[in-house]
């Protein structure tokens, strides 16, 4: 019996426990080859409760009771131990406590405030810590620090720290040149701060390394849209629009491009395209009166523009207008050439009104 309880142990433990560094090896594995260790010490005491029982009534009653001193510790352990397992937080809290050179508990609180609690500069100061605390610990991967500043980088980008998250961004570079996501996401970051060239450079970079994803492709025709490059930006789009063709943004930049280019009535189709996937969505229909403009059909961006009218309220238009020379995160639209147009047609609209109401 002693012998199968030992071979037992090790045999369930053979996949896992080995001098391989498999990323299995976890506290719960422990179960069931455990499970046979206490037939042997359940058998031992059982057959000393026996011998006593026969030999010394003291000694057996001591024996009995050091049995339900141990089965009631052991139950209290373990409820102390079910505390610790109550939420995602206060299990990772306690693990960064019991293994503070160990970096993945710290990973996981930095993920668990950065990315899945409210989005506060409380919680995203809190994940710059865990992270920079987790810098240089022992972990699993030799590219860990790299995944880490990474994060760090995306942080600083939630804070609208751009410049800070540049810098977190090309140090992850430096632990780990062929690190594609965080590439992409530094070309983000370089769109942001309006670096064309620069940005431009790191997606051919990811374009040449990555996986093909739509989000790569977009993003390139994107940066070539802000470049005036609307021929070059097409064709970077309609790889985009190939591998993800309800893609509301890609419709969007493709409609840009080709009004662009002179071609109007293409445009328009791809802009509606981009509306029927995006109701709610105001900027296709400011596009849409763009568009119609650069064709010189004044009527229909009159049309467009009563469209955005009794769809939005005044209000909002005239936020979603005045964000428009500031905004980064959307394909280059003419603020002069849109504004003036919604606003005749917001007044003869109330002049309208005022007509019937009288």
């Amino acid at each position: 019996m002693l012998a199968f309880a030992i071979l037992f142990f090790f045999l369930n433990h053979l996949i896992e426990s080995t001098v391989i560094p498999l990323e299995i090896i976890f506290e719960h594995r422990n179960y069931l080859p455990s499970a046979f260790l206490f037939v042997p010490f359940s058998w031992w005491i059982i057959t000393l409760m026996r011998g006593l029982h026969r030999k010394s009534h003291l000694a057996f009653s001591a024996l009995v009771g050091c049995m339900v001193l141990l089965i009631i510790s052991m139950g209290i352990s373990t409820y102390l131990r079910n505390m610790a397992w109550a939420s995602q937080w206060t299990l990772w809290a306690d693990a960064a406590r019991k293994a503070p050179g160990n970096a993945r508990p710290l990973i996981v609180l930095g993920n668990e405030l950065g990315w899945k609690a409210a989005g506060t500069p409380e919680n995203l100061d809190r994940a710059l810590y865990f992270f920079h605390r987790a810098l240089g610990l022992y972990g699993p991967s030799k590219f860990q620090d790299a995944d880490i500043i990474s994060n760090i980088a995306a942080i600083h980008f939630k804070k609208a720290e751009y410049q800070k998250a540049v810098i977190f961004y090309e140090k992850t570079l430096q632990v780990d040149p062929f690190f594609v996501k965080a590439r992409y996401h530094l070309s983000e970051t370089l769109a942001v701060l309006q670096e064309w060239e620069e940005a431009s450079r790191h997606l051919d970079v990811v374009l040449k390394e990555g996986s093909s994803r739509d989000s790569y492709y977009n993003l390139k025709g994107f940066v070539l849209l802000w470049q005036d490059r609307p021929a070059e930006a097409l064709s970077y789009l309609r790889k985009a629009l190939s591998i993800s063709p309800w893609n509301s943004s890609i419709y969007l930049n493709i409609g840009v491009a080709l009004s662009r280019m002179g071609a109007s009535q293409n445009a328009e189709w791809f802009l509606n395209q981009a509306r029927q996937l995006s109701t709610k969505d105001i900027l296709p229909l400011f596009f849409q009166v763009e568009n119609s403009l650069r064709a010189r059909d004044t009527e229909k961006a009159k049309r467009y523009s009563q469209k955005i009218l009794s769809l939005h309220s005044l209000k909002e238009v005239q936020e979603c207008l005045d964000a428009i020379p500031n905004r980064r995160d959307i394909a280059p639209l003419s603020y002069v050439m849109i504004a003036q147009t919604i606003r005749d047609a917001a007044i003869e609209g109330a002049n309208q009104l005022g007509q019937k109401t009288s």
